[in-house]
């Protein structure tokens, strides 16, 4: 979610909020990389025993954390321009690192994702500006949200709210 949206509100010259001054440090997957993992684990058994567990939860992620500043500044060089960062502090809860552990992953005979950031965020850039029609399709409805949650409801004369 933060590359589109960095992407996206940079592209646009729209401002972004850095939250904690961009220090929480997050672990940013390539899409590839997951799709990659759903396909090799899809008919793998999820254990030992195929009646001991019908389900598993299996975080695909690199366990290589970076600050979200760092994302920016990556975002900031492929698109060519600079983002309008605006500073906000830590919400109440957020945490200050969030990383995926793999090691159920690679039990399971899937493969750590491989691809580095910088170059997941070049490819990502170069593919979301070759589908500007699905990039204004996902502006315009995240505006058409915004402006429906801060309009109040309103009740009609037959008492349906709107």
């Amino acid at each position: 979610m933060a590359p589109w949206l960095f992407t996206e509100r940079i592209l646009r010259g729209a401002p972004i909020q850095v939250f904690g001054e961009g220090r929480p440090r997050r672990d940013f997957t390539f899409v590839e990389d997951c799709a990659d993992n759903i396909v090799r684990l899809l008919d793998r058994p999820l254990a030992t025993d195929p009646d001991q567990v019908e389900h598993q939860v299996v975080n695909v992620g690199s366990d290589n954390p970076v600050p979200v500043a760092t994302l920016i500044d990556i975002v900031e060089r492929h698109t060519g321009r600079r983002a309008e960062r605006v500073l906000r502090p830590l919400p109440p809860g957020d945490v200050g690192l969030t990383a995926a552990d793999p090691t159920l992953l690679e039990a399971l005979g899937g493969a750590r994702p491989h691809t580095p950031l910088d170059i997941g965020i070049e490819r990502f850039v170069s593919w979301y500006r070759q589908h500007p029609q699905l990039a204004d399709a996902v502006w315009q409805s995240r505006d058409s949200d915004a402006k429906a949650i801060a309009k109040p409801a309103v009740a009609s004369r037959e008492g349906a709210v709107k």
